[in-house]
């Protein structure tokens, strides 16, 4: 939900200090659960392979 949030707060936002709060998120909270899920579906893939 935090995504949701971060992404609807950005599309409308010129408050440069809104902006850094996002780019921090994005970059060690986002990115992060992205990389995380990838590694996941990845492994799943892999297992369900004959």
């Amino acid at each position: 939900m935090a995504m949701i949030k971060a992404r609807n707060q950005s599309s409308h936002t010129y408050n440069l200090e809104q902006a850094q709060v996002i780019t921090h998120d994005v970059i060690h909270h986002f990115w992060p659960a992205f990389c995380a899920l990838l590694a996941r579906f990845s492994a799943l893939m892999s297992s369900a392979l004959p």
